[in-house]
């Protein structure tokens, strides 16, 4: 024991003398230091707030042009009265995002640069003007009039100038630098935006100076950020704001450190301190009991020092029965005991590699995945769950050691595991029930599948997320996203692939994992930005299969030059041209199109590849594909009559006149579609997250399960793949554009649904039928009325 003592007293001692000289150096990170980097850190906050800022109104200036058709109107001022100038950017103004600044101002200049037409508060224009006309201007930047004017952003469009069009105009908008330019809750102490070399465009400190000249500003631009130290020795923290369309900014700030005087005195501390452990160490110690008498005493101190048994933290390590292993900040094993290596199939020296799956409550990845999360600040272990091809081979505890040395730098890791004991009552004769395969306390989905893909077993959290798990589902009916191959590959043993599905009414990704009572899949939500790219993945996929299969011509039109971007195979039959040879081609080749026609529906003659002239029916609408605005264009032919000549015009004309007469006065025929198709759960279609779940849980609350949707497109797949009569639909009318269409779309296919249209107020618009209509926020003795109107049982519970 006194050995292990001394061992520690010269560690303590060696430490001390180390760090002092370290620190005296200056090697150790000290308060200025700190300091240095709580600074740089607020000013990198600073930055990225007014860059994120800055892109969103540059967004939104360029979205509203394109939704309101602004552009057409910068192109050709001359063809658009003032009034109407004004609504349009009234309107642009009114379809503004939502927390977004709004411009001050908007202005339409002519070509010889006169105003065609302004809305708000225009001081500044002049500078601006004097802004952009300067050679390579940017279609950006920041003025700053004199004193006591408000300094803004400026942003303009102005189309170049073609032979088509000699004197396109130029639309400005003016937005006030006070709003976009707000400070955070914790700035820096000092710091100076820079619009230039030598210009300062706003500081902390009114009339403040930069603190870089020109030359320096060059050098600064070429890294997004840093910390540089001028020549009187005074340190400067930088971050560049890139937003394109518009020249760089800087935000540069002087670090006014404090003093070092801390950090000598704690260096001679720490020395001090080492050297009084070493002394301590290395003093000789008389250790004789009384009635011993000093040779006996060194006899006893030889016999000690002849017989050591001198046991290493080497051999500790190793010889230790719990699975040991030591990793880096980067996830990287640095030291593996025995145990461990044994636990994980570790070849000698060598890195783990993905056979190895470790499952937790919010993570699901390869041993090497689990080491990185590991080795950062926030983990605190908890309860995991390792596995292999062959099935679990681990399930325990995992606890975490960080030997950071006592500095503020992260340092390895040590992490332990211990596998959970086993419950065993061999004084009890009878056999025990059957253990759960699944893990009811996990918070994320759990589901247990046989060999025929029928859930047998799942725990709470599942069974929260899909209520029909209840009547022992096959697997596709939980799943609607899960593709015929994926399906089948689920559920053998011997795949251990991830797999993504839709789940209710978020998008999961499972793990599957074979067991002896079946297959186990873990479920782990996707974040919201995944289930949005997900699902605007799928809503692509199943827009191209809509059109691919449609029997009208449907074309991907470029809204500038009208040429087909692409087209499906109702078009090139319509057009007379295989698909290679149509993509390409101009729009004017065929027909002289009504791009600038208000009405939904015109009429047009096609001329086909091969001469002939058809009479077809043109609609189009402006969308975005992949976030470039795109022409939909949809065309259909009139009719499909066969040529006639001039002496059988009038025959074909009577014969097709008493046709029509006939179809005039003959009565409808009674459609049985709602009568052979069964009937089957209601549709939620809402796409606020909140409103959504109460709705769900209130109508299950009264009896009636339903599907979720989130949008109507997948919905109307929803209906094509169930093929059933939905008992009753529940439409939030404020979400949708014409969910009225949607719902007489319903109504045509499966009979008189019953539909609950939920609205802000008590008005709204639905097709004739049996309707109902609920205000937000609602209570559920709200839905159950409104159930009730509609002829549906709802009980409320005692």
């Amino acid at each position: 024991m006194r050995a292990f003592l001394k061992i520690i007293a010269i560690a303590a001692g060696l430490t001390g003398l180390l760090g002092g000289a370290l620190l005296s150096m200056g090697h150790l990170r000290t308060a200025e230091s700190d300091f240095q980097q709580l600074e740089m850190s607020k000013l990198r906050n600073l930055a990225g707030n007014w860059e994120s800022k800055l892109l969103s109104v540059r967004s939104a200036f360029r979205d509203q042009m394109l939704r309101q058709n602004v552009t057409a109107i910068v192109e050709h001022p001359a063809d658009w009265a003032a009034w109407r100038v004004e609504n349009k950017i009234q309107l642009m103004v009114e379809k503004w995002p939502a927390g977004l600044t709004k411009p001050r101002a908007w202005v339409l200049l002519r070509g010889n640069g006169t105003i065609h037409a302004q809305i708000g508060d225009t001081t500044g224009l002049t500078l601006a003007l004097d802004g952009f006309a300067k050679p390579n201007s940017p279609d950006i930047l920041l003025g700053d009039p004199e004193a006591g004017r408000d300094r803004f952003l400026a942003l303009q469009y102005a189309p170049p100038i073609d032979p088509q069009n000699q004197t396109p105009g130029q639309l400005i908008a003016l937005v006030a630098a006070s709003d976009l330019f707000a400070l955070p809750d914790d700035p820096p102490v000092r710091w100076v935006l820079m619009n230039g070399p030598k210009d300062a465009f706003l500081a902390s400190a009114r009339g403040e100076s930069p603190p870089i000249g020109a030359g320096t500003w060059g050098i600064l631009l070429s890294q997004a950020y840093g910390l540089v130290t001028m020549e009187e020795g005074l340190p400067i923290a930088y971050c560049r704001i890139h937003v394109p369309g518009m020249d760089p900014l800087l935000v540069v700030s002087e670090i006014a450190a404090p003093t070092g005087a801390g950090s000598a005195l704690g260096a001679l501390l720490l020395m001090c301190v080492g050297t009084v452990f070493l002394v301590a160490a290395f003093r000789a110690r008389k250790t004789e009991t009384p009635g011993t008498s000093s040779a006996e005493a060194s006899e006893s101190g030889e016999d000690q020092k002849q017989s050591p048994e001198t046991v290493t933290f080497r051999q500790i390590f190793h010889a230790a029965r719990t699975p040991l292993c030591v990793v880096d900040t980067g996830g990287r094993l640095l030291r593996v005991n025995a145990s461990a290596r044994e636990l994980f199939s570790l070849p000698k020296g060598g890195q783990p590699d993905d056979s190895v799956t470790v499952i937790g409550s919010e993570f699901q990845g390869s041993l090497r995945e689990f080491l990185k999360l590991a080795a950062t600040p926030d983990f605190a272990g908890g309860s995991w769950l390792l596995s292999r091809d062959s099935g679990h081979f681990f399930d325990g505890e995992v606890l975490i050691t960080r030997l950071s040395a006592g500095t503020n730098d992260l340092g390895p890791v040590a992490v332990e595991f211990l596998q959970h004991k086993k419950q065993e009552s061999p004084s009890d004769p009878t056999p025990a029930a059957p253990v759960s395969s699944v893990d009811a306390n996990n918070p994320n989905p759990v589901l247990l599948v046989n060999e025929d893909g029928r859930v047998i077993e799942y725990n709470q959290a599942a069974l929260d997320i899909s209520s029909k798990l209840a009547s022992a589902p096959l697997l596709h009916e939980i799943l609607p996203g899960l593709e015929p191959s994926t399906y089948s590959s689920a559920i053998d043993p011997t795949f251990t692939q991830r797999f993504e599905s839709l789940f209710g009414s978020r998008v999961h990704e499972f793990h599957s994992v074979s067991t002896a009572n079946g297959t186990l899949l873990y479920g782990l939500r996707k974040s919201d930005t995944q289930s949005l790219q997900i699902a605007l993945h799928q809503s692509q996929e199943n827009f191209n299969t809509l059109c691919a299969i449609s029997n009208d011509a449907v074309l991907m039109v470029e809204p500038h030059d009208y040429k087909v971007l692409e087209a499906n195979l109702a078009a090139s039959d319509l057009f007379g041209a295989v698909h290679p040879g149509l993509v390409g081609k101009a729009m004017e080749e065929f027909a002289d199109w009504p791009w600038q026609d208000d009405h939904l529906r015109a009429s047009v003659q096609l001329q086909r590849v091969d001469g002939s002239v058809v009479q077809c029916s043109f609609e189009h609408e402006l969308i975005k594909v992949e976030g470039e605005p795109t022409l939909l264009v949809v065309v259909t032919r009139a009719y499909d009559a066969e040529q006639r000549d001039v002496r059988q015009l009038a025959d074909y004309t009577a014969e097709l006149a008493e046709r029509l007469s006939d179809q005039v006065h003959r009565e409808p025929e009674p459609t049985s579609t709602s009568l052979s198709l069964p009937i089957g759960p209601g549709m939620l279609v809402v796409t606020n997250p909140t409103v959504r779940d109460v709705a769900r849980r209130m109508l299950e609350h009264l009896g009636h399960e339903c599907e979720v949707f989130t949008n109507l497109d997948d919905a109307t797949i929803w209906l094509v793949r169930s093929d059933v009569r939905p008992e009753f639909v529940m439409i939030d009318l404020g979400d949708f554009d014409q969910p009225e269409d949607w719902v007489e779309m319903l109504r045509t296919r499966c009979g008189e649904v019953p539909c609950v249209g939920l609205s802000d107020n008590d008005l709204g618009a639905l097709p004739n039928g049996p309707n109902s209509f609920l205000s937000k926020p609602f209570e559920l003795e709200d839905i159950a009325g409104s159930l009730q109107e509609l002829d549906l049982s709802a009980e409320l519970p005692a």
